[in-house]
């Protein structure tokens, strides 16, 4: 081995304003792996996050990110950082995160609460196969982050 720590690559871009959907109003930004099914994942994590009292639209900044893409998070884009960011297949150094979040473990460092899962995809097919794993590791996240008297 030459190198006795791990390299990563520079992103394939920055982050623009115009990749993102939602008004941010609670500091919430989501990014979640683009799939062949976007339209019902997108309508599953509105349930998701309407049950831990979170509007989609009015409360969370939305990244769609494609498979194996990687971008550079710039608060110009987003207008300050968030207080959340919650990714949903999404890798952290795909977002130029270079740190480690564990799996359904929220992580706060400098303010902000990190939260990293399995694709929208994957939690949906556990939970439609009749497995609630996944769902429920990440309800129990969700409910620490933002219910916590629940």
């Amino acid at each position: 081995m030459f190198l006795d720590f791990e390299l990563f690559a520079s992103p394939d871009r920055q982050l623009r304003s115009s990749d993102l959907n939602g008004q941010g109003g609670r500091g919430i930004f989501i990014a979640y792996e683009v799939d062949s099914a976007e339209k019902e994942r997108l309508d599953y994590l509105k349930k998701i996050l309407a049950a831990a009292k979170i509007e989609m639209e009015q409360d969370t900044m939305i990244l769609a990110v494609q498979p194996g893409e990687s971008l550079q998070l710039d608060t110009n884009a987003i207008g300050a950082f968030p207080k959340y960011i919650l990714l949903f297949g999404v890798k952290p150094k795909q977002l130029s995160l270079n740190f480690q979040i564990p799996a359904y473990q929220a992580v706060t460092y400098r303010d902000t609460t990190f939260l990293w899962v399995d694709s929208l995809g994957k939690i949906q097919e556990e939970r439609q196969a009749g497995k609630n794993q996944k769902a429920g590791a990440l309800w129990l996240a969700l409910k620490q982050i933002f219910l916590p008297s629940a």
